[in-house]
């Protein structure tokens, strides 16, 4: 699909913070069991999860085939499991990773069952703001061609409070271009109103949609020297979990 524009200042990052990513998540451990617990009643056949950085939060076992597609493959090679409330390794022949971006995937139409995109859609960002508005869509649309009909798809993402979206908007291009100086990409979040717009657009309507509360301390790997206290991430930048269909 053409139109989309290339997030490499997101791979270079994600790449060089490939070896300690999984473990790093480990502060977040009480969320990411949440979200398993939220993902998991859906989970069957063939499941595409893209840009997981090699942490699985849902109940795998459950699904017949699954591919963990990731810009920065080096992510997967240290691939870790949500379960029981730990991250452990995990080692199944049902498992599958490959290098793929989800604004062009490389798999046919109706490939799959379930396609899993968790907390990634806001590192779809580049120095524009109407690009990255253009990749967010293209990779829901994307989605949507290699989702089966009778599919499901499950998306989270932070959804920041009125006050803060109305401040982070119009300075978005000027501190994506001030973060770069430091090689860190900003992402961009959505307002949940832009969420249901851009789903829209790509033939999807949301059947479910709730909030996934943090842990005391949350983890955000841009800044990972910084970890805010939960309830405040939470009132500031709230995630959402959304189980959503092909209209």
């Amino acid at each position: 699909m053409a139109g989309y524009k290339k997030n490499l200042d997101h791979k270079k990052y994600f790449d060089k913070i490939a070896s300690h990513y999984s473990d790093d998540n480990k502060i977040s451990i009480e969320f990411l069991n949440r979200l398993r617990m939220a993902s998991s009643p859906y989970i069957r056949g063939a499941v595409l999860d893209i840009g997981n950085g090699g942490v699985i939060c849902f109940d795998y076992r459950k699904a017949s085939s699954i591919t963990l597609a990731d810009i920065a493959v080096d992510l997967l090679k240290h691939l870790k499991v949500v379960e029981k409330k730990k991250l452990r390794p995990v080692n199944s022949g049902k498992i599958k990773c490959i290098e793929a971006n989800v604004m062009k995937l490389p798999f046919p139409k109706n490939s799959f069952d379930v396609v899993i995109l968790f907390n990634v859609a806001h590192h779809l960002s580049v120095p524009s703001l109407k690009d990255t508005l253009v990749n967010i869509e293209t990779a829901f649309k994307e989605i949507s061609r290699v989702l089966r009909k009778d599919g499901v798809f499950l998306l989270s993402d932070n959804t920041p409070a009125l006050l803060v979206k109305l401040l982070f908007d119009p300075s978005f291009e000027f501190f994506y271009w001030l973060l770069s100086r430091f090689n860190t990409p900003l992402p961009y979040f959505l307002s949940l109103k832009q969420i249901k717009h851009l789903l829209g657009k790509s033939g999807f309507v949301i059947k479910k949609a709730q909030n996934i509360k943090r842990d005391k301390k949350a983890y955000q790997p841009l800044l990972p020297w910084i970890s805010p206290p939960g309830w405040l991430w939470d009132i500031i930048l709230g995630n959402k979990f959304f189980v959503v269909f092909k209209k």
